[in-house]
């Protein structure tokens, strides 16, 4: 075979070599830009700010001078610095207070996508257990007696389990609609005192997050 029908021969493999290379190379950007989309970074956590729902929100806490945003992205309790929207896609959908007759001891962030539920701050998870009124639901201890905790969780991510160390900004898992609600969203408590085994995070007291100082 001459050396132009052994070049002609060649070629066409090689070409499809270079096709199939930057398929592939195409297809790990891709990859790599949906991992980035999927997961939340430490920048995007840690300058999150809270903006109201279009709707009617209980307990509406004041908006900030801009006329949008209500406030965030960190608040401190006992020296503990905790996220304030602790959720990703959300929009804040009830505050802290009295809410049709009862008292509503924490905040709501409704998603209408995907959103996912983070660790606030550092910490050891307490609980992650299901009920019947809070579904999927996970308390977490962050020291100083400081504890939040996450309610209606569609499920828990694989670190959040029951006496694991978790990072703030962590996923705990998407924001679901279990236990006594039908709309998907994220209860969010900030609680603070003793930890008493039979009682557990249901003998805390519960704080406004919307009136804690910023750092």
């Amino acid at each position: 075979m001459t050396r132009h029908r052994i070049f002609r021969a060649i070629l066409p493999a090689a070409s499809l070599a270079l096709i199939v290379a930057a398929g592939c190379a195409t297809l790990s950007a891709a990859q790599a830009a949906q991992r980035e989309d999927n997961s939340p970074s430490a920048t995007s956590v840690s300058t999150a700010v809270v903006e109201p729902c279009p709707m009617a929100i209980a307990n509406p806490p004041p908006v900030g001078a801009d006329g949008k945003t209500i406030g965030g992205p960190l608040v401190v309790l006992n020296g503990v610095e905790l996220l304030l929207q602790p959720a990703t896609k959300v929009c804040l959908s009830s505050g802290y207070g009295q809410r049709n007759g009862r008292a509503h001891r924490g905040v709501d962030y409704h998603t209408r996508t995907s959103g996912d539920v983070l660790a606030a701050a550092d910490g050891t998870i307490l609980e992650a257990t299901t009920r019947a009124d809070f579904g999927a639901m996970i308390v977490i201890y962050h020291g100083s007696s400081v504890y939040t905790r996450y309610a209606h969780l569609a499920s828990f991510s694989a670190p959040a389990k029951q006496g694991a160390r978790i990072r703030r900004g962590e996923v705990l898992g998407p924001i679901g609609a279990t236990g006594a609600t039908s709309v998907r969203h994220l209860h969010y408590e900030i609680l603070s005192g003793t930890y008493v085994s039979g009682v557990g995070s249901f003998g805390l007291a519960t704080h406004n997050p919307f009136g804690l100082p910023s750092p």
